[in-house]
Parts: C-alpha cells; structure tokens; sequence
C-alpha cells in the first residue's frame, strides 16, 4: 500500500460497522483499566488493611482471568478490524 491510498482510507468517513467496533475498542480500553484499579484497591486493601476472611489471592486471581479474556477480547476486534482495513484497501486497489 502506497501512501496515496493510506492518506485516502485516513481520509473516508468512518463506516458505522467501524464506528460501533471503535467504540467497542474504547469500552474494552476502559474495562480494562477498571480491572486494574480493583486489582490495585485489592493489594492496598491486603497490604495496608486485611480484613479477615478476606481471600485477596482469589479476587486478584478472577479480576486477572477478567482482564485476560478482555485483552484478548480487544485484540479480537483490533485484529478484525485490520482486516477489513486491507480488504477494503485491496479492493479499492483492484477498482483502480
């Protein structure tokens, strides 16, 4: 791909399928981060105030299998997304 049809593809207007999987992006982006805030509260709340009968290992242990299948989840989409990119690239290539 040369640079005359990646300026042209920055350039057209996002579909709505690729609106609605940017915005998907976003809300994994930020249920990530929640995830890593609990995890943070979590380990302060074990270092600097245990509460009894808490298990800390386990709640760090499922908020990070949480954070896993949600990177994962992203990585999904953001590959996905790549390939409509160079589809619709080779096509508009072909078209020329």
């Amino acid at each position: 791909m040369d640079k005359a049809q990646t300026d042209r593809m920055s350039e057209a207007p996002a579909t709505p399928q690729e609106e609605r999987a940017a915005r998907h992006l976003r809300m994994l982006a930020r249920a990530a981060e929640i995830q890593m805030e609990i995890m943070e509260a979590t380990r302060t709340e074990a270092v600097e105030a245990p509460q009894p009968g808490a298990d800390y290992c386990k709640r760090i242990a499922v908020v990070a299998k949480s954070l896993r299948q949600t990177l994962l989840l992203e990585d999904k989409f953001a590959n996905h997304r790549d390939e409509r990119r160079k589809a619709a690239a080779k096509r508009e290539s072909a078209q020329e």
